[in-house]
């Protein structure tokens, strides 16, 4: 019986020991959880050049954009003969 007293004593600490192990490890995963969160919540800032207008580089991207398609021909005028003179 005193073997039976000392298996489940020993049986005992090593439960003790997992579960101290176990709320360690908890502790651990729940502070990393908190900083993920809250590393997700804040948005990143904005650098400085991002806030201000974009110049352009050289005088071509200045320039307003042309269209690349040909211009639409003029409605064509009707040619007359000259008219005699009288």
């Amino acid at each position: 019986m005193a073997r039976d007293l000392r298996s489940v004593q020993q049986s005992v600490k090593k439960l003790a020991t997992g579960q101290e192990k176990l709320a360690r490890d908890i502790a651990r995963l729940q502070a990393a959880e908190k900083d993920i969160r809250h590393k997700i919540s804040v948005p990143p800032p904005q650098p400085a050049a991002a806030l201000r207008k974009p110049v352009p580089a050289t005088p071509e991207q200045a320039a307003p954009q042309v269209s690349a398609a040909p211009p639409s021909p003029a409605p064509p005028t009707q040619l007359r003969p000259p008219e005699p003179v009288r």
